[in-house]
């Protein structure tokens, strides 16, 4: 009867563990120390991941954003070095002083309706002026193909010519702005009228370039010229001013060198931008036209305007998610202009975040398996002590009938089981 209630207390204790039982306390305590661990090593390494991580992407826009950086500067110093060979160069001699002798108010009527007649700018300069009667269109033949190759390849919007009165009297697409002079209505205002204004007072050789802006007769394109004053000496005397060179690029020159965004992702961009944060290209990800529109609020570009070193960041975007942001100045003439290489947190730390998932993961099944080890280890122990105290709880009962095994692959419970045979064995001597 004794042994049918320490079987059943047994079986109970198997159905409700006691917190303070070894059953329910070693693969508890087990289990808790596995899962310190796990989260001590994965929080240790997860920052350490991110912090590396975080550390890396910053690095690679801030050497994107100064490869392009200098790239742009590079491009830009080439088309400056291209603009004092135009200017010095006989070409433009020739229509200072042959096409512009060549060009008789009478005439302009029937020029303007050869040279204009096609409505595209690649059209119009292909037309040399070879069907047209005019003397200049005569002359024009001549020095075109020289424009209009440099023209071609190097990616300009278009190679002015003015006289010393500052009228265009050439032009490679021949667009509205054609024959007209600087001091026209349709000129006054734009930023070409100004650079001329310059020419005339400048030494010889000196070169201008302009601010980024609207050109009303290119369509209000965002633009910027290029431009330098031309002497020519007469056939006796000195040089003297006679006029200007100017090269027109609009803002998809630099959409062309620094808006590829390939190898940043499905979120990473460069762009320009001046000291005040207003775009000066395209903003790739941004749905239409941004250059002189769009303005990005941050801060690293402020720190940059204001002394020209390098700076890096995390920004909000437009959109209120959160970007990695490098900004470099870009090294060319007076312009305060700042090259931006942006790409979101989320996407720069992608590979973190799979890390993180898979310590999760790895944690889940580590703490499953120390489970299962605690379990087994708890049993291995309480077996064989529930055995011994089911033999002690019959002993005490007065039955020493009962059989007894004092071997117990535990040296303690072995010890135990020795001692209650001796136990047993005395109390038999005594009967």
């Amino acid at each position: 009867m004794g042994d049918a209630k320490v079987i059943q207390n047994d079986r109970r204790n198997r159905i409700k563990l006691d917190i303070k039982s070894i059953r329910a306390f070693l693969p508890l305590v087990m289990i808790l120390m596995t899962l310190i661990a796990s989260l001590a090593i994965g929080i240790i390494g997860y920052v350490n991941g991110q912090n590396g991580l975080q550390k890396a992407s910053v690095a690679e826009l801030s050497t994107l954003a100064s490869s392009r950086a200098q790239l742009l500067a590079s491009k830009l110093n080439s088309v400056k070095m291209e603009l004092g060979n135009i200017a010095s160069g006989s070409d433009v001699k020739f229509v200072l002083q042959e096409l512009n002798a060549a060009l008789k108010e009478k005439d302009i009527p029937n020029i303007l309706k050869y040279f204009q007649e096609p409505e595209t700018a690649s059209k119009r300069a292909e037309l040399t002026g070879a069907r047209e009667k005019t003397v200049y269109a005569y002359k024009h033949i001549n020095v075109h193909d020289a424009f209009a190759t440099s023209w071609l390849h190097a990616g300009y919007d278009d190679v002015y010519v003015l006289n010393e009165k500052g009228d265009i009297i050439y032009s490679v697409t021949k667009s509205s702005d054609f024959l007209k002079n600087v001091g026209s209505d349709e000129l006054s205002e734009t930023d070409l009228s100004e650079m001329f204004e310059k020419a005339k007072i400048a030494p010889k050789g000196t070169q201008f370039v302009s601010d980024l802006q609207k050109y009303n007769p290119t369509g209000g394109m965002p633009t910027i010229f290029l431009t330098q004053p031309v002497w020519v000496a007469p056939i006796f005397g000195k040089p003297q001013f006679s006029g200007m060179v100017a090269i027109r690029l609009e803002s998809h020159f630099f959409d062309s060198v620094i808006a590829n965004h390939e190898n940043l992702g499905k979120t990473g961009q460069t762009f320009l931008t001046d000291g005040a944060g207003l775009s000066l290209s395209k903003i790739p990800l941004v749905s239409g036209p941004t250059a002189l529109i769009q303005t990005v609020e941050y801060e690293v570009i402020s720190d940059v305007a204001s002394d020209g070193k390098p700076s890096s960041g995390i920004a909000q975007s437009a959109n209120g998610s959160s970007i990695m942001v490098a900004a470099v100045a870009v090294d060319f003439a007076d312009k305060n202009w700042v090259l931006i290489a942006e790409r979101s947190v989320e996407e720069s730390l992608a590979s973190i975040t799979t890390m993180r998932n898979g310590m999760i993961f790895g944690g889940v099944i580590v703490l499953i398996i120390a489970g299962i080890v605690a379990i087994m280890v708890s049993r291995a122990i309480t077996n064989p002590l529930s055995k011994l105290r089911s033999t002690m709880h019959t002993l005490s009962n007065g039955n020493l009938q009962a059989k007894t095994d004092g071997k117990y692959w535990i040296t303690e419970l072995s010890d135990m089981a020795k001692s209650l045979l001796v136990f047993k064995d005395n109390a038999i001597a005594r009967e």
